[in-house]
């Protein structure tokens, strides 16, 4: 069943319209009609059935039929991560960790960073099909872009994700599991040794993905997986 995303979805509704973009991709793209079923979320842990009353392009209307209210999960995965100096590897990563699990995003900024400037009204809509597409009933979270150092001043609970030899790892799966967990990445050039001293300073653990050095799109893949996994 088709899946579309209405902000305004709330438990007592009966009525809701679609955004025009929404709009569009129910009435233009998939040529739905009046009468067929379909599924709205809000992003924020409603789903309900619901069936076309109104089939347009730019003001699709839909009849509400039943809600269905979805607990968030018990534990939260936040990754922050310095986004990679390609576009499209950065966007790949984003939409998959969607589609496993992620519930917050933050891009960081590191003095070892290639990129710093992100198109995050284009993230956002990566984001919202992954969430769709994964039938997730949370939108994860995308964060204001942060400097490595303020993060890590911000959040001294989290894990530092590194591969400098000189300071002691641990593997992420046996690190103390919280009601969230916050994972960093660094980017192509790991973070500075200057960062990774400030961690340790504020009580950040250091962490390791495995023997493998990966690239900081796949080391954000590999972390939220290990997470999920983990919950199994």
């Amino acid at each position: 069943m088709h899946r579309f995303y209405a902000e305004q979805l709330e438990t007592n509704s009966k009525i809701v319209t679609l955004n025009e973009v929404e709009s569009n991709h129910a009435c233009k793209v998939l040529r739905l009609i009046v009468g067929q079923s379909i599924e709205i979320i809000n992003g924020k842990g409603l789903i309900a059935q619901a069936k076309i009353a109104v089939a347009h392009h730019k003001r699709c209307e839909v009849e509400i039929e039943n809600i269905e209210v979805h607990e968030k999960p018990k534990r939260q995965i936040h990754l922050a991560i310095c986004p990679t100096k390609g576009n499209d590897r950065f966007e790949w990563m984003l939409e998959k960790i969607v589609e496993i699990g992620v519930d917050t995003i933050t891009p960081l900024v590191s003095e070892n960073s290639e990129r710093s400037k992100l198109n995050f009204e284009r993230l956002e809509k990566i984001m919202l099909s992954a969430t769709k597409q994964s039938l997730r009933a949370y939108m994860p979270k995308l964060m204001e872009q942060q400097k490595v150092a303020d993060f890590i001043v911000a959040h001294p609970e989290a894990l530092l994700a590194h591969c400098n030899d000189a300071f002691e790892r641990r593997s992420l799966l046996v690190s103390p599991q919280a009601t969230e967990t916050v994972v960093m990445i660094g980017p192509e050039g790991d973070f500075s040794k200057k960062e990774i001293e400030l961690a340790l300073q504020q009580g950040l653990k250091s962490v390791s993905l495995g023997n493998n050095r990966l690239r900081t799109e796949t080391a954000g893949l590999v972390a939220v997986t290990m997470l999920k996994l983990s919950e199994i």
